[in-house]
């Protein structure tokens, strides 16, 4: 395959980084902000953040910035999930939802690639459960139990969260089953592709018949 004559030449390129010139991740930030290493466990973590936040706590004469940043990178580091993307993409990684671009799709655009035709949509998780709980600086420092309510979605034991009998269930003709609808834009010379969970089935990609 010859690449020489690539369609867009340097034209194509921004004003940003040229060849070989990538940003580079930050992903020792937060473990800085925690003064923490990037091997500490979950508990030296939770450790040092609860000390962190009595002494940098606004209440307590701190500033609040400093103390953002605090509870931003003890969010992400006590996260298993979420520190494994920023060790893996640093900030940059998880404002983009975990992974970076693939710097192939390019050229599975282009020149048909297998891998992108093969690449099936994926369902976006849902949102976290966030409820509001009341605790003195004295119980984040030392730790507390508390208990609380929350509601909870629970399935049908009828219909086991389908919403009917099962021989009413039908392939969403909106998402043709897959739960997400993706919509295709051509931007100039670039192709954009996004996706989100279909209105139709509300992304489970099936749909009830109403006739039975």
């Amino acid at each position: 395959m010859y690449f020489g004559s690539f369609p867009f030449g340097d034209d194509m390129r921004g004003p940003g980084p040229r060849r070989g010139g990538s940003k580079e991740k930050n992903n020792t930030k937060f473990y800085e902000i925690l003064e923490v290493d990037r091997t500490a466990s979950v508990a030296d973590i939770k450790k040092s953040y609860r000390k962190l936040a009595i002494k940098h706590h606004p209440d307590k004469g701190g500033d609040p910035e400093k103390f953002k940043e605090i509870s931003r990178a003890y969010e992400v580091l006590s996260d298993p999930e979420k520190r494994r993307i920023y060790d893996d993409h640093g900030e940059e990684g998880l404002e983009n939802g975990g992974a970076g671009a693939d710097p192939t799709d390019i050229f599975d655009l282009f020149f048909g690639g297998g891998r992108r035709a093969s690449r099936q949509p994926s369902k976006k998780k849902g949102e976290d459960i966030v409820s509001a709980m009341k605790v003195t600086l004295e119980q984040m420092y030392s730790g507390a139990t508390k208990r609380m309510a929350i509601n909870k979605d629970v399935l049908c034991k009828q219909c086991n969260g389908v919403g009917g009998p099962a021989d009413a269930l039908t392939t969403c003709h909106d998402c043709d089953g897959h739960g997400v609808k993706v919509v295709t834009r051509q931007i100039g010379p670039m192709i954009q592709q996004t996706q989100s969970v279909c209105p139709a089935c509300k992304g489970a990609g099936k749909s009830m018949d109403p006739s039975k």
